[in-house]
């Protein structure tokens, strides 16, 4: 990271906000947040129940929470998890990597998490780059989708044998380092409080994993942020950035277009990377490589794909298909409009 020389920073007011003590107001407000009929954690206690009791549990939930952050320790029941595991649609269940693992957590912890979500998410507006369209307000993933079908379709306006980059990651949630967290947020001017905060919600976790007959045996989580903690998007968000910054502050060259210099685009981990010609390539996935080693971030190489802007005649670059047709953020892409509308939208 200390190869970043360029690093927009946040308020002193945005980071006096953020460390700022819990008001009751603040619970209150997250207790509201929480989503009805949603499986609870180990302790059984519903997002119910709390709404229902809010005025009286409130003060309860203050003090607890302020005595964790003093001691920068959760007690015992706020640390534990439940994974379920989720088959992604249409992948052989047989694979372990085609589960997708949700952490139930007790909803006291999810309160705990939501005050500090709600603050982290007003602030995220000023640090990360318009690139990133995953979890930030009045950004669609639309704009993603949208640039690369127009470096296609105005491919005549590009002078190289520009390729698209789709990368693809290894469990990106499950394997940040929470060191590299900590990292990131001071990185961005974070404050001692809010750093506190994000260290004492992932220390001395623990999960275990939610079988047919009962769970499997507690175990420790060292590494990771968790599908399902409110605060995880926005910490993903913030590590992101860094790997965005990463790449826009290397050598690498990335596309011109209409006198636009096109290099990146983000949706939470969906990393896209645009690249001016083949032998940008490998600088790029050893650039992304070194990023790994510092964040724990682990390309998944078997499953990053390459899209030619032009013609190409290539079948394989640096280990990685070039394909002529890709699907990216649930969309069937292919150099050719006419194929685009057949392939994405059935007539039934």
């Amino acid at each position: 990271m200390t190869s970043i020389s360029h690093c927009k920073t946040i308020s002193p007011e945005d980071r006096d906000y953020c460390d700022d003590s819990i008001a009751q107001e603040k619970v209150l407000k997250a207790i509201k947040n929480l989503k009805n009929n949603k499986s609870p954690g180990c302790d059984g206690i519903t997002a119910e129940l709390y709404k229902m009791f809010d005025e009286l549990l409130t003060p309860f939930l203050v003090k607890v929470f302020s005595e964790s952050l003093e001691k920068e320790a959760l007690p015992t029941t706020m640390t534990q998890g439940v994974i379920t595991l989720i088959p992604k649609p249409e992948k052989d269940r047989n694979c372990l990597e085609n589960w997708r693992p949700i952490t139930l957590l007790n909803n006291d912890y999810k309160i705990f998490a939501l005050v500090f979500a709600n603050r982290l998410k007003e602030v995220l507006d000023t640090i990360i780059d318009e690139s990133q369209s995953g979890f930030m307000r009045k950004r669609h993933n639309a704009n993603n989708i949208r640039l690369v079908l127009d470096l296609l379709d105005y491919n005549e306006l590009i002078t190289d044998n520009s390729f698209i980059l789709f990368l693809d990651f290894y469990k990106s949630f499950d394997s940040l380092e929470h060191g590299f967290i900590l990292q990131a947020l001071k990185k961005f001017g974070f404050g001692d409080g809010f750093c506190r905060t994000v260290r004492t919600l992932y220390t001395n976790g623990s999960s275990a994993i939610k079988l047919k007959s009962g769970t499997s045996p507690r175990f420790k989580v060292s590494r990771g942020i968790k599908q399902g903690c409110p605060i995880s998007p926005y910490l993903f968000l913030i590590a992101s950035q860094l790997l965005a910054l990463h790449v826009s502050n290397s050598a690498l060259e990335g596309i011109t277009l209409a006198e636009r210099s096109i290099i990146l685009s983000q949706l939470a981990d969906d990393t896209t990377i645009f690249l001016r010609n083949a032998s940008q390539i490998p600088l790029a996935i050893e650039l992304i490589r070194g990023f790994s080693q510092a964040s724990g971030l682990k390309l998944n190489l078997k499953k990053c794909e390459l899209l030619a802007v032009k013609d190409c005649d290539v079948s394989n670059i640096y280990d990685i298909p070039v394909k002529d047709q890709v699907t990216h953020l649930g969309i069937i892409i292919t150099k050719d409009q006419n194929t685009r509308s057949p392939l994405n939208f059935s007539k039934h």
